[in-house]
């Protein structure tokens, strides 16, 4: 196998193994008491989650 056919092999396992857009998001500057996340949540997903109002923590 050559060095052209290989690095044609990885270009298209790129195109099908494309890291989530979020990935590399900052931490942030408050970390660790305060951190950046984003949570992505699709209509067909089972389980949701919400902010509780007293405490500020995430929960399912």
């Amino acid at each position: 196998m050559d060095i052209n056919n290989l690095q044609e092999i990885w270009a298209q396992i790129r195109l099908v193994l494309k890291s989530h857009p979020w990935h590399g998001v900052p931490i942030g500057i408050n970390m660790p008491s305060v951190v950046n996340t984003y949570i992505e949540i699709v209509p067909t997903d089972t389980v949701k989650y919400e902010i509780e109002k007293n405490s500020g923590y995430l929960k399912s």
